[in-house]
């Protein structure tokens, strides 16, 4: 399934652990803070967004919210979303097969 960007979205290039501020337009008002995020910042996952939302990461006009909260026009958006650790490389281990 292809991963599709609503219209109006702009996608902003984002570099790892870098600070970022948005202010919320007309046509965004109402949305849910993590699925506005998720569509905008498409190298992350919902759910890793949402946990940087729950940690304080992401606050909204300065305070903490929750995933959940709907934006309004004017909210102004500030925080990071900290980059994601690679997969550690998988390392080999002996294992004993008996030979029949």
């Amino acid at each position: 399934m292809e991963n599709a960007t609503p219209a109006g979205v702009v996608l902003l290039p984002l570099l790892m652990d870098e600070s970022f501020s948005l202010q919320i337009e007309k046509q965004y008002g109402g949305c849910r803070i993590d699925q506005f995020l998720a569509q905008r910042f498409t190298a992350f996952s919902r759910a890793h967004i949402t946990q940087s939302i729950k940690h304080g990461s992401i606050t909204v006009n300065g305070d903490s919210v929750k995933p959940s909260y709907r934006l309004k026009v004017a909210d102004l958006l500030a925080g990071c979303i900290e980059a994601v650790p690679a997969p550690a490389a998988p390392t080999p281990q002996p294992v004993n097969f008996e030979i029949l």
